[in-house]
């Protein structure tokens, strides 16, 4: 009797680390993309969100990541600079060899420059009620979250939320108040 040992493509990239420089007048935005899977890679595509800059994407291909190996890689699109320095930034890679990638939650990267406990810019805003809370961790721990409007009146506590050490994102929030002010 023989045996006949079958293994089965897996396809899976993961976002290591991810980082922006400044140079001039933009921001450059390099990451690092590790295959996990057991098939070479030879295209994705990646988004990159800058804080409050709107979000880009790009096509990699011409690139060959073997099983177990990395790659480093500066995107080619800029962020233009503005008055603020960035405190965050996200990318996510996804369409890995035109398909779906096997594990979706080591897609993402998100770094802080925030050095201490911070709560960063909420976005969008203004907003409809809808958006995000970035928070940097300086360790891991749970939080409650008041919602206050530019006046400082009291809209909502959000329920409690458990923070990892780093950077966290804490969902969509959907709270129902006065639409169209800033928060």
């Amino acid at each position: 009797m023989s045996t006949v040992l079958v293994l089965l493509p897996y396809l899976d990239m993961a976002v290591e680390s991810s980082n922006y420089l400044e140079t001039g007048d933009a921001y450059e935005v390099t990451a690092t993309f590790r295959n996990l899977g057991n098939i070479t890679i030879e295209n994705f595509e990646v988004n990159a969100f800058l804080q409050s800059k709107s979000p880009v994407s790009e096509y990699i291909d011409n690139i060959s990541i073997l099983p177990g190996n990395q790659a480093n890689i500066k995107l080619k699109t800029r962020f233009l600079k503005d008055t603020s320095t960035p405190e965050f930034i996200c990318v996510k890679v996804t369409n890995v060899n035109h398909s779906t990638d096997a594990i979706s939650s080591n897609n993402e990267d998100c770094s802080s420059t925030a050095k201490a406990q911070e709560i960063l810019g909420a976005y969008p805003n203004p907003n409809d009620g809808t958006f995000t809370i970035p928070v940097n961790s300086i360790d891991e721990k749970e939080i409650n979250i008041q919602i206050t409007d530019v006046y400082g009146q009291f809209v909502r506590e959000a329920q409690l939320f458990s923070l990892a050490k780093g950077f966290n994102r804490l969902g969509w929030i959907s709270v129902i108040f006065h639409q169209d002010l800033i928060y």
